[in-house]
Order: C-alpha cells, then sequence, then structure tokens
C-alpha cells in the first residue's frame, strides 16, 4: 500500500508540476504580449 500510495503521489506531483509550468508559461506570453502593446502602440 504504502508503495502504490508513493507512486500515485509521484504521479500527481509530477501532473501538478507540469500544469504550474504550462499557467507559468501561459501567464509568462500573455505579460510579454501586454508590454508589447504597451510599447508599441
Amino acid at each position: 500500500m504504502a508503495v502504490e500510495g508513493a507512486v500515485i503521489a509521484r504521479a500527481m506531483g509530477g501532473t501538478l508540476a507540469v500544469l504550474v509550468v504550462v499557467i507559468c508559461s501561459h501567464l509568462v506570453l500573455a505579460f510579454q504580449q501586454r508590454c508589447r502593446v504597451i510599447l508599441h502602440p
């Protein structure tokens, strides 16, 4: 049971890490586009 729990936790942690990276990348892209619009109207 402990091993299965560790595997599940590792899988969930991996998916959370992927979600965090995706969200951060989207935020960075949105921020760059906003700055681009402000700098180059």
